[in-house]
């Protein structure tokens, strides 16, 4: 593993497109876009803004990371900027923060796929962990994984089974790496989970 510190980045150009890039040097790498010197898409389309940045371990992470976004709709990388870090609740951002490589990885793919699926969520914290909803949904760090929490209030049985855990009024999954994300599966829980008028 690398000991330096990648990032993964958009800018904003100045005809409102957007490029994406990874570097180990964000504030150097966004004057050498706005120089010219940093790719020549951005050398014909400057000035640009820095609008998102997210922290890798290594180049391995952050390219990987690169690769899908640019894989995405302009509309989804919107939605991903608006729901970045920069605009993280302050509480929440350090939570996810001190966790270790794997779980923050985690707890952030978590949080953009709620956010995708219901983009005026509120976020807080709340019982010590970062929630959605007034607590309808929420994400704990463990020991070896990481629980999306889910409320239950009103589900059928059926919908109950789905999750894991005994809880009377919230249940998990249990998710402990990025590969044990099924995407389409928990916007499917989410869904259910968030049917109750009034609580997104």
């Amino acid at each position: 593993m690398s000991d330096k510190e990648w990032f993964f980045y958009i800018v904003r150009c100045k005809d409102n497109s957007l490029y994406s890039g990874i570097t180990t040097n964000i504030e150097k790498r966004v004057k050498e876009h706005n120089k010219g010197t940093g790719a020549r898409y951005t050398s014909i389309h400057r000035p640009v803004t820095l609008v998102y940045c997210e922290k890798h371990n290594n180049i391995s992470e952050a390219m990987k990371r690169e690769k899908q976004v640019k894989g995405w709709s302009k509309a989804n990388k919107e939605r991903l900027i608006q729901n970045s870090n920069l605009t993280m609740d302050i509480k929440v951002k350090e939570y996810i923060e001190k966790q270790k490589s794997q779980e923050k990885e985690i707890c952030l793919k978590l949080r953009e796929i709620i956010f995708e699926t219901f983009p005026d969520i509120k976020e807080e914290m709340k019982w010590g962990v970062p929630t959605f909803s007034g607590g309808r949904f929420y994400i704990s760090a463990l020991k070896d994984h990481i629980n999306l929490g889910f409320s239950i209030n009103g589900l059928t049985k059926k919908e109950v089974a789905l999750f894991e855990g005994k809880g009377k009024t919230m249940r998990h999954i249990k998710i402990h790496t990025l590969k044990d994300i099924d995407e389409k599966q928990i916007v499917k829980l989410l869904n259910i989970a968030g049917e109750c008028p009034g609580n997104c």
